[in-house]
């Protein structure tokens, strides 16, 4: 079959894909990227059944991805402005809490605790710790001066350094997530603060679709929708210049030129999904043609009973 990486570019394939150090797809002997596709899990899990009949695209249910929290986590909501600075009795009022769950390249959630810490008008810490018993995951944050401005909105000429996870379960060692506080308000009210990472956890795939133009959408377990491949159009000169070779199946000939394949949109055509195509044989001239077929049949079997009757009179005379 035919995919389209992430680059725009069409390569056919007869095998299945191969695999990176982070679970990347990719094409064997070129290190480019399929669609982006990330995948955990091991041996059959992981590949693309491609010993259909020919022209089939089969992705197995039992592919399995995976994505980690590396791009950004966002920061929203309220820290109260109206918490004591430095007051011992009431330390508890000083500070807020919220939690992410962040995911490693295998799939596997943390969760991380980011604590904020009011210093003084204004102006809070932030420190990260991973939740709970994680042992496998250790939180650190960079720079982690958080400021407001007298309005209750961030400050943006204060710093938030990123968030690095350094990991021991197997998962790429360091992850480096960029925290997004502009969202985040400081008004005289209840701290409301949130945290929300990106990536997700494993999922297997569970469905795929294909629209107008050709691609390829699976739909995983964990909720994850993403384009998968794409299928490729391959426009001739002078098709009925192609070669026969039965089972529905033609070979370019010198006659037909060779193909220029693009996708669905390029091509100014469009692929209709989940349709059965009916046969595009004229049935008005099939059913003449068997007409005419029957009338000749009838005539000859007219012919064969006038000679058998002549024969049998002629055997009658000679008595």
């Amino acid at each position: 079959f035919v995919v389209k990486n992430a680059s725009g570019t069409y390569y056919t394939r007869d095998g299945a894909f191969e695999f990176d150090k982070q679970g990347n797809y990719v094409l064997p002997g070129s290190g480019l990227l399929v669609q982006g596709w990330t995948a955990s899990g091991t041996g059959a899990s992981r590949t693309i059944d491609t010993t259909g009949a020919a022209g089939n695209i089969k992705i197995q249910s039992g592919q399995s991805m995976a994505a980690a929290s590396t791009t950004t986590a966002t920061l929203s909501n309220n820290l109260s402005s109206a918490t004591p600075v430095n007051d011992p009795a009431n330390s508890v009022n000083g500070t807020a809490t919220s939690t992410l769950t962040a995911y490693d390249s295998l799939g596997n959630a943390h969760q991380i605790t980011l604590t904020y810490t009011k210093t003084a008008s204004d102006a809070w810490t932030v420190t990260a710790a991973a939740a709970g018993t994680d042992t496998t995951c250790k939180a650190t944050l960079g720079t982690t001066n958080l400021k407001f401005t007298t309005t209750g909105a961030y400050d943006t000429g204060s710093t938030i350094g990123d968030l690095t996870l350094t990991l021991t379960n197997g998962a790429t060692g360091t992850q480096t997530i960029k925290l997004d506080p502009s969202t985040l308000t400081q008004y005289s009210s209840e701290s409301t603060v949130k945290s929300s990472a990106d990536g997700n956890t494993d999922g297997t795939l569970k469905s795929i679709s294909v629209d107008s133009t050709g691609t390829i959408t699976g739909t995983y377990t964990n909720g994850v929708t993403q384009k998968e491949a794409q299928v490729a159009i391959a426009q001739f000169n002078n098709p009925a210049g192609l070669t026969k070779t039965g089972s529905n199946l033609y070979q370019v000939s010198n006659n037909s030129g060779e193909p220029n394949v693009k996708g669905a949109t390029a091509l100014g055509v469009s692929i209709t999904p989940s349709a059965l195509e009916m046969s595009n044989v004229d049935l008005s001239n099939e059913f003449s043609d068997m007409i005419i077929t029957q009338r000749g049949f009838q005539s000859n079997s007219k012919i064969i009973t006038v000679s058998d009757e002549m024969l049998e009179t002629l055997v009658n005379m000679k008595r």
